[in-house]
């Protein structure tokens, strides 16, 4: 069994590299990053950039991503955004495919 942790167990304000350094000096196997939409609509990907810089300084793995905003703001009746929501879960799933996560939460 590995044991893994996702990013909000450390602070908010602290970057995607020390939330990674802190998980592995932790023991944690792996680390779920939460996406916001803005992540996704950033046309530099900035935060994917990140992701990987950090994924690569550590050694730790991304074996799953989280589109938390979608949880918060509730997907299935955000018809009102009309077909946002599904662009950003295809944005998110080739994020996975860049990060080499094999669950999209």
């Amino acid at each position: 069994m590995k044991l893994g942790t996702v990013q909000h167990v450390f602070s908010r304000s602290e970057g995607d590299k020390a939330k990674f350094e802190k998980a592995k000096a932790a023991g944690f196997h792996g680390i779920e990053p939460d996406l916001t939409v803005a992540d996704l609509d950033d046309a530099a990907q900035a935060r994917l950039a990140s992701l990987k810089a950090a994924r690569d300084a550590t050694g730790l793995p991304i074996p799953s991503l989280c589109i938390g905003a979608h949880n918060m703001e509730g997907f299935v009746f955000a018809s009102w955004r009309g077909s946002k929501p599904v662009e950003e879960i295809r944005k998110a799933v080739r994020w996975c495919h860049a990060l080499g996560a094999n669950v999209l939460l």
